[in-house]
This record gives C-alpha cells, sequence and structure tokens, in this order.
C-alpha cells in the first residue's frame, strides 16, 4: 500500500499556487461553517457537551479501533469539559503504555484490514439501517436478503456480497497501476487517501462503512488505475 502512494509532488511555481488555492479554500469553508454553526437561529451548539478528539482516539486504541460504548457513557458523565479532556488523554497514554510500541503497530496493521476489507461497508452487521423496512412484503424480503448475511438464503452470504468483493478487490489492484503516476492530481489524491487512512488509524475506525467519507476518491484512483491499465497492455475496448 506504501508504494502506491511513493513518489512526491514536484515544487514548481503552478503546483505551489494550487496548493494554496486548495488549502485556503478549505479553511475558508471551515471557518465559514463554523461561524454560521455557533451562529445559527436553528439549532443551538452547547460546546461543553462536546466529545474532545481525544475521545475518538481513546475508542482508536481498543479492541478492535471501532465504536466502544462505556467510553462514550465515560465521557458523558463527566460534566466539566476540561476535566473531560484530561482524562480522555490520561485513558489513551493508559492504553498505548499498556499495549506497547510493538503491539500497537500490530493493533494498526490488523485495525488497517477491519478498516478496509469489508465490500459490503459492514451493512450485513448493521442490521439498524434497515429497520425502517421492516414490514413483510416482497421488497422488503429481498433487501434483507441482499444485505444481511443472516438472511441470506446460503446462510453464509449472498451473491451480492460476493459481487461486491469481487468489484472491491478489483478497485485495489487497479488502484496499483497508479504507482508510477506523479502528475500533481494523482499525488494529490494519494495523500488525501493516506491522510484519511491514517485518521482512522488514529481514531474511531473498525469498520469499513467510514470509508464511504474518501470512497470517491479511491473510485478516482481506481478508474485511472484501469486507464493506466488498458494502454500498458494495449487492450481494445473499442
Amino acid at each position: 500500500m506504501l508504494e502506491l502512494f511513493w513518489g512526491g509532488i514536484k515544487l514548481n511555481r503552478s503546483n505551489v499556487v494550487r496548493s494554496l488555492i486548495i488549502i485556503i479554500t478549505i479553511f475558508l469553508e471551515l471557518s465559514l461553517f463554523n461561524v454560521y454553526k455557533f451562529n445559527n437561529s436553528i439549532v443551538e451548539i452547547d460546546k461543553n457537551k462536546a466529545l474532545p478528539m481525544m475521545h475518538f482516539a481513546d475508542m482508536g486504541i481498543q479492541g478492535k479501533g471501532g465504536y466502544y460504548l462505556p467510553d462514550v457513557l465515560h465521557d458523558y458523565a463527566i460534566k466539566d469539559p476540561d476535566q473531560r479532556k484530561k482524562e480522555d488523554i490520561m485513558i489513551w497514554k493508559e492504553r498505548f503504555e499498556k499495549m506497547g510500541i510493538l503491539n500497537y503497530e500490530s493493533f494498526l496493521i490488523r485495525k488497517q484490514v477491519i478498516n478496509t476489507v469489508d465490500a459490503s461497508f459492514n451493512w450485513d452487521k448493521n442490521d439498524i439501517f434497515l429497520k425502517p423496512y421492516r414490514k413483510k412484503n416482497n421488497f422488503t424480503k429481498v433487501a434483507w436478503q441482499l444485505f444481511l448475511k443472516d438472511n441470506a438464503k446460503s446462510g453464509f452470504c449472498s451473491p451480492l456480497m460476493l459481487f461486491e468483493e469481487i468489484v472491491w478487490a478489483s478497485l485495489f489492484f487497479f488502484m496499483l497501476f497508479n504507482i508510477t503516476d506523479n502528475s500533481y492530481f494523482s499525488q494529490l489524491l494519494k495523500y488525501t487517501v493516506v491522510g484519511f487512512f491514517i485518521f482512522l488509524l488514529l481514531f474511531e475506525g473498525g469498520t469499513s462503512r467510514y470509508i464511504i467519507q474518501f470512497l470517491p476518491y479511491l473510485l478516482i484512483l481506481g478508474a485511472k488505475g484501469l486507464v493506466k491499465f488498458f494502454t500498458q497492455y494495449k487492450i481494445d475496448l473499442g
């Protein structure tokens, strides 16, 4: 995976200007959003009830690195936001020290696999998303059989899930053909994907559903790799 993102963006004037435009645009969008978030007449937000980033880092370093209800209940019981942040930092340090650096590295490798391996994005393990469709009719029966393993006729996995895994594996395969592409656009995509992967490793993850947030970047990289594949092996689609 690291080889896929090897290479660098050439620091010429054009690339620097484009990078600055992207950074400034993102900064302005986030600033305007935060101004509106705390100054609107629709929803009142209480900053004192917000969970700090270390809360999600705590969840990201235990179990499989996913959602952990005891951490949520623990933080909600603390009313002082400063104390809440201090305790979250202490919890992370305790879990890291207990795990050790080598075990932590092994944990991150396993977590990365968990974060990416399921092409269904964990729909089959979270039937809560299909609760609005619990009425017994032909449409809902088909939906449950398609998306939930326990309701699949085979008792193991549905044909749709097999198709999803094939498409998912193919996507990562074609992404490999971007290894030698050092164009600005490709490098920007690759760094973006790496950034998201690192974020999910350090904070709450443990499910491939969170990949949906940056799925467009993966799809574009896969599409670019597919074009390179056909070009490299001179495959004529026409």
